[in-house]
């Protein structure tokens, strides 16, 4: 996954979910999962600018998602992907 914003150049973060990882991958699938609970999102009056975008495979699946802080729950998606990245 991608990570970017908030003044802090773009990195690339690694996960191996079948092992090493697990944890933090629940955390991000997770968090995807309720960024992208739109019915229950509020916009976000000043969300700041921090992206992190989601690539990859899970059980041979592509992944693929954008957590933008536009809503009061993808600014939550994105702080618990980023705790659970533990940064």
């Amino acid at each position: 996954m991608t990570l970017s914003g908030a003044g802090v150049p773009a990195f690339r973060f690694d996960l191996d979910c079948a092992v090493a990882d697990r944890e933090a991958c629940t955390e991000v699938l997770v968090a995807i999962t309720e960024a992208e609970a739109e019915d229950v999102c509020e916009p976000a009056p000043q969300g700041g600018d921090g992206v992190i975008a989601v690539t990859g495979t899970l059980a041979g699946n592509p992944v693929s998602a954008r957590i933008d802080r536009r809503t009061d729950c993808q600014i939550r998606a994105y702080d618990a992907v980023i705790t659970g990245l533990g940064l």
